[in-house]
């Protein structure tokens, strides 16, 4: 065989192989990112669901969304759609749901934005109470709620809108920081 035949083909082997290497992962269907790249993620996950346990190893809620990524190099975990389910009292569930979510690394928050909402039925309630705004931290560890935005809570034919909110799930306590109006009706 000619040598310069086969010094050609080398070296058209050599270059093809470098670059698919160096178009690995630009695949059709992978995310781009917020400049329109092609994105690199630790993981995506599509309809997925992660179990949060107590040290007794009994479920304290589950975080489920539409899809999860996490970014390699923040370690940061992004979500879409997302629900939250809080059980750390069977009897009376709390469920937290947003268009987004975010987790981030090393850290016990939960940061929904979008459209969020928080059911659950307050202690002794017989119907269930709901909370509306557009962006609500949810600290996994304290069970603190907290958002500085507009709320709105409705409660059994009441309302009460007020400019933020701190609430604990554990020791049911709620606390409108200020603009509190209600309206109330028989």
């Amino acid at each position: 065989m000619n040598f310069r035949l086969l010094l050609g083909c080398g070296a058209l082997l050599v270059l093809a192989a470098a670059y698919l290497l160096g178009h690995e992962g630009n695949t059709p269907g992978t995310p781009a990112d917020a400049t329109g790249q092609q994105a690199d993620y630790g993981y995506v996950a599509l309809d997925a669901q992660m179990l949060q346990t107590t040290e007794q190893g009994k479920p304290l809620y589950t975080f489920s969304a539409a899809r999860i990524a996490q970014d390699p190099v923040s370690g940061d975990v992004s979500a879409t759609t997302v629900t939250v389910h809080y059980v750390a009292d069977p009897a009376r569930p709390w469920v937290l749901s947003a268009h987004d979510g975010a987790l981030p690394a090393g850290s016990d928050r939960i940061r929904l934005k979008g459209d969020v909402q928080v059911r659950g039925k307050p202690p002794g309630a017989s119907v269930a109470a709901q909370i509306n705004t557009q962006r609500l931290d949810f600290d996994t560890h304290t069970q603190d709620l907290t958002t500085p935005l507009p709320v709105t809570i409705r409660w059994n034919g009441q309302q009460l809108d007020a400019r933020g909110l701190t609430a604990n799930l554990k020791q049911d306590q709620l606390r409108l920081e200020s603009e509190v109006h209600g309206r109330f009706s028989h």
